[in-house]
Order: structure tokens, then C-alpha cells, then sequence
């Protein structure tokens, strides 16, 4: 039985094909409830935001409504991404099929941590550039705002603290800290390399070899773990190949991270609601 896709293959077998969907649209509600359920628990969207009301159209005024607008959104795409991979978890290790339930391990949920860790890179960069906006774009003097990222601003502050308007400058280095709080250096690195990795190179294989073929050369592999053999000349890396028997990563790894950014990130929408750099509108 197929379970790879609701679209209809051209040689799937028609009934057991709508046999499948009849299945995956039972388990729907359920699927939600366990994803409604790690929102609610985490209390994601539970956050006081200050109310900024328009009297006058003043430009910094307006920027930060902008800002904000954009820095929710991020953040809810990212939540509800991560919150959903965890949901399709949870729902296949009640699954008696193990096909069924490979269904929603290796489509729904390793799909959505990709895009989550992808999204929380995201939210990063741009609320990054809310704040080079907010202030007066001082806080990250010789970038260019269309080159302003997450990983600009830590290279900044790794060179002194630019001299940036106070309050931003501040909130920039605490937002800097509760990116990786709870995130080793090294598993921070791992982070990187699997959102650069599965966004430019392959998808990465979760619990599932995905990419078991590469040449030697390039850095192309999240790790060189579990290599079976390698072919070709191997004093020459150009010309060499492996052949790789080894998932590129667990789940149990990522819904660790998945779970310390989902932490990460209400802290700093509670952060910047405090210091007034994250509003909303009336």
C-alpha cells in the first residue's frame, strides 16, 4: 500500500490508494488535537503585547508596527511548524500499521521539521532586522539592509558592541542569548548545518537514509557518519565516492531542538514585549 503521496501515482492501485486517504483523513482530527495540545501546553501565544495606538503618522511609529507584524508572523509560522512535527510523532507511535504510521513520520513530521528549523532561522534574520531598523539602522552600521542577518549581528557583537541607540543595542544582546539558550556550541553548529544543509544541498534524512550517495570532496554531508564503502580513487577526493548505511539524524535530536527553540523564541517575543520593541496595534 501506498502512502507516499495524496496525489494519485500512475500505476498506484486506485482503491487502496483512496483506502489510504480514507485513513489519513480519520486521523486529522487527532493529528490537530496533538497539535493544539503542544501549543497550549507551551503556551506559545500566551504573551502580553503593549497596544500602540496611532495618533499621528510618525515614521519610527510606524516602523515598529511593521516590524512587529512580521516578527509574529515568523514566530507563529515557526511554532506551528514545530508544534505540527511533534503532533504527527506523537499520533504515528499510537499507530498500530507501521506503514500507516510511517506515513506521518517520514512525510508530516520530518517535512515540518525541516521547514521549523528553517522558519526559526528565519524569525532570527528578521527580527534582527526589525531591530537594524528600529534603530535607525546603527545597530549594524557598515551592513547593508539587504544583507542584515542573524549571523551579521553575531559577528558584530563578537567585535564590540556597536554604539548603536541604547535600548536597541541592549535588547539586541539579550536577544542574542536567548537564541541559544540551552544550546550547546556544538549542537548549535549542528543547527546551522542542518537548515544549510537541507535548504541548499538535500533534504536530510531523519530516522531514514534520504542521501546515501556523495562524493568525497565539498563538505556536502551534515556528518560522514555510517559510510558502507567508498569507490573510486581514494587519493583524490574529486574522484571519489561513499556509499553511506547511516541516517543523517535522529528524531529524538531534533525534537530536542525543536523544543529548546520553541523555548528560545517566546522568550524573546516576551522580551522584546517588555522593552516595548514588539507591539501590536489597535
Amino acid at each position: 500500500m501506498c502512502y507516499h503521496h495524496y496525489n494519485m501515482p500512475k500505476r498506484a492501485n486506485k482503491a487502496a490508494t483512496l483506502r489510504t486517504r480514507e485513513q489519513i483523513k480519520q486521523e486529522v482530527p487527532r493529528l490537530y488535537d496533538l497539535f493544539w495540545h503542544e501549543c497550549d501546553t507551551g503556551r506559545y501565544f500566551d504573551f502580553p503585547l503593549h497596544q500602540l495606538s496611532r495618533k499621528t503618522l510618525r515614521p519610527l511609529d510606524e516602523l515598529l508596527i511593521s516590524g512587529s507584524k512580521t516578527v509574529r508572523f515568523s514566530y507563529s509560522d515557526f511554532i506551528e511548524q514545530s508544534a505540527m512535527a511533534l503532533a504527527a510523532n506523537a499520533l504515528a507511535d499510537t499507530l498500530s500499521n507501521e506503514g500507516f504510521a510511517n506515513y506521518f513520520r517520514f512525510h508530516i513530521r520530518n517535512r515540518d521539521v525541516g521547514t521549523a528549523i528553517r522558519s526559526f532561522f528565519r524569525f532570527l534574520d528578521q527580527t534582527t532586522f526589525h531591530l537594524y531598523e528600529h534603530s535607525d539602522r546603527k545597530l549594524l552600521p557598515k551592513v547593508s539592509p539587504r544583507q542584515v542577518d542573524f549571523g551579521k549581528l553575531e559577528t558584530c557583537f563578537t567585535k564590540g558592541v556597536p554604539k548603536a541607540a541604547a535600548r536597541v543595542t541592549v535588547a539586541a544582546k539579550a536577544f542574542l542569548q536567548a537564541a541559544k539558550q540551552s544550546i550547546p556550541a556544538a549542537a548549535w553548529k549542528l543547527l546551522r548545518d542542518f537548515r544549510n544543509t537541507d535548504t541548499h544541498r538535500y533534504v536530510v534524512g531523519i530516522d531514514h537514509i534520504s542521501y546515501g550517495f556523495s562524493r568525497d570532496d565539498g563538505d556536502v554531508r551534515l556528518h560522514r557518519q555510517g559510510r558502507l564503502m567508498t569507490i573510486g580513487d581514494p587519493d583524490c577526493k574529486s574522484r571519489s565516492y561513499s556509499l553511506y548505511g547511516q541516517p543523517d539524524i535522529d528524531f529524538a535530536t531534533m525534537e530536542r531542538f525543536l523544543r529548546a527553540c520553541m523555548t528560545n523564541a517566546k522568550a524573546i517575543m516576551i522580551d522584546l514585549g517588555r522593552r516595548r520593541l514588539l507591539v501590536s496595534e489597535t
